[in-house]
């Protein structure tokens, strides 16, 4: 079984190290399958992106995993992993920088400025 799991990652993709995380792609595999020895627990803190997310619990036992409640794609959750820590106020030289960045892109790629008008350019939120 761990063989048959082990070519699975390889041809389904690796780490940013090089090595093919098993653990994760087997989580995400029975997350998206609804495997019953599965569950998704509500992940509490103080950023409001974790509302998006549920920790992946395998056959009762905790995992450093989270899973997206929308896409079910499994993420590494540790308490460094850096979803739950609050929302920092961005410097207003990258804002500036950031305002410059988005007005060249619409007007090189003729975008209409109505783009990034949405929710989250105007209020940074989700």
């Amino acid at each position: 079984m761990l063989s048959t799991c082990v070519q699975n990652a390889a041809m389904e993709g690796a780490n940013t190290g090089g090595e093919v995380d098993v653990v994760k792609l087997d989580l995400q595999r029975k997350v998206r399958s609804k495997d019953l020895s599965i569950k998704l627990i509500e992940l509490t803190g103080k950023s409001q992106i974790l509302l998006k997310f549920r920790r992946v619990e395998c056959s009762g036992v905790n995992t450093q995993y989270a899973a997206c409640k929308t896409c079910l794609v499994v993420i590494k959750f540790t308490k460094n992993s850096g979803l739950n820590q609050p929302k920092r106020k961005v410097p207003s030289h990258v804002k500036s920088h950031l305002t410059n960045k988005i007005a060249c892109m619409c007007t090189k790629d003729l975008r209409a400025f109505a783009t990034v008008e949405e929710k989250g350019f105007i209020k940074g939120r989700y």
